[in-house]
Formats: C-alpha cells, sequence, structure tokens
C-alpha cells in the first residue's frame, strides 16, 4: 500500500501518519509512506502506484482543492481524503471525488470511517481489474481492455465500440448481449439502451433529458420505457460506492 501525506506542517503530517501505520498494521497490510511539505514534493513523489493521497487544504500558498484537480488530471482514479481545519471547502472536495473529509484535529475513529471506505472501494478494484476480451471479423483474439478503462460501449450492426476513459475508441466484432454477458459480474456496468453499456463511474444521469452524460462530455440514450429501473439500479449503485 503506497501512501502519500501532503502537509506543510510537520507536528499534523507525523500524527497522521502515526494513526495511518497502526490502522495499516493492525490489519496486516505492508505499507510505504511519503511525507510531502509542499506542491513540488507533492507532485515529485505521486505516480501510477500512489494507492492513497492525504492531502491538507491549505499548503504554504497553495490550495489543496487545485492541487487535487491537477492531480485528477494525470491520475484519475487516485483516491484523495483532504484533511483541513475548516469545513468550508467540503461540497468543492466532491467536485474532485475526494473519497473522504476530515477536520483536524483528526479523529481517530473518523479516519478508520474514511479507511473502511477505502478498502472496500481498492477491494472492488482489485476484483474489476480483469479485462474484456475483444475480437476481430474472424473471431481472432484482437486486444484486451482493462474494466475500468472502459466509459461505456456502443453496438453498431455486428461491430462493437468502445470508448475509453483516455477517450479512445476501439471497434471490434461481436454482440452487446456477449459483452453484458461477460461482464455480468462487474458491477460497475450498466446496460441502459440496446445500443449502449456504460460505465456508472463515468456516468452521471440527466433525469430531464432521459440520458447519461459521460466524462468524455458524450451523452448516452436510456430506454425511456425503463427509464425508472434504470434510474434505480444507478442510485443503488452510487450509494454503495459512498
Amino acid at each position: 500500500m503506497n501512501i502519500v501525506i501532503c502537509d506543510d506542517q510537520m507536528e499534523e503530517r507525523q500524527e497522521l501518519y502515526h494513526y495511518l501505520e497502526v490502522y495499516f498494521r493492525q490489519k496486516n497490510i505492508e505499507t510505504s509512506f511519503l511525507q510531502c511539505r509542499n506542491q513540488e514534493e507533492l507532485f515529485r513523489n505521486v505516480n501510477s502506484d500512489t494507492d492513497i493521497i492525504f492531502l491538507d487544504i491549505f499548503i504554504d500558498q497553495d490550495n489543496g482543492i487545485e492541487l487535487a484537480r491537477k492531480i485528477r488530471a494525470e491520475y484519475e482514479q487516485v483516491p484523495i481524503v483532504f484533511v483541513s481545519n475548516s469545513a468550508d471547502f467540503v461540497f468543492e472536495g466532491y467536485d474532485v471525488e475526494a473519497i473522504g473529509y476530515l477536520l483536524k484535529p483528526v479523529q481517530m475513529e473518523k479516519l478508520e470511517q474514511v479507511l473502511q471506505h477505502f478498502m472496500l472501494k481498492a477491494q472492488r478494484k482489485i476484483k474489476d481489474q480483469e479485462k474484456l476480451i475483444l475480437y476481430d471479423s474472424v473471431g481472432k483474439e484482437k486486444t484486451r481492455i482493462s474494466y475500468e478503462n472502459i466509459e461505456y460501449i456502443e453496438s453498431d450492426l455486428k461491430q462493437i465500440i468502445v470508448h475509453t476513459a483516455k477517450l479512445e475508441k476501439v471497434v471490434a466484432y461481436g454482440t452487446l448481449n456477449a459483452i453484458e454477458q461477460a461482464m455480468k459480474d462487474v458491477k460497475c456496468f450498466l446496460r441502459c439502451h440496446q445500443s449502449f453499456l456504460i460505465n456508472m463511474d463515468y456516468a452521471k444521469l440527466d433525469t430531464a433529458n432521459c440520458v447519461f452524460l459521460m466524462r468524455s462530455s458524450d451523452t448516452v440514450a436510456i430506454r425511456r420505457r425503463h427509464f425508472k429501473e434504470i434510474q434505480k439500479q444507478y442510485f443503488e449503485y452510487i450509494i454503495n460506492e459512498e
């Protein structure tokens, strides 16, 4: 477990480190900690292997929310927990999809609640790290795409078009029914239309227009006659993820 703590106050940084070290030691989880004092150290230490970041809202002259946006631009999925003396930025934390917001002085009970949520998401992520196998027109394997990298999939006659989180399009052959069956145990996917299968982690429901707004800014249609059922499935997933 690779953990980054960024706080310009050494005592508070060390206190959080101690709490985290105790928590993960009790869980028998091996951890590696990197402590940062400023923006430069933060961006020097965060990488694709980072599992979670604890980020102070106020770091010298830097705003933690803005730093989180910069992190999101490069590492979209890394979990971020804000730590602050003030609750004023709680709602802005949701804008950058923070998984938690802790007030200083950090209470172990509150920290454990955030960590339990993080561990559940991490377990789901490990389970969902499988890849979708795509085939060419003669049934030969063409490529594999990790489930977490799929934003949504659409069908066009006998072709399947996979839209990735990296804004790529991968065209293969097959049916959406077969794809849906192959991914039936991956909870984040929802068949919302005869021609579309979405990853709910990248979607927001627009009830007024009966569509999903994807993170890429694409819109995906919803079967109107099944709208209530699809809406229910979507909200159940979102609530369970929070």
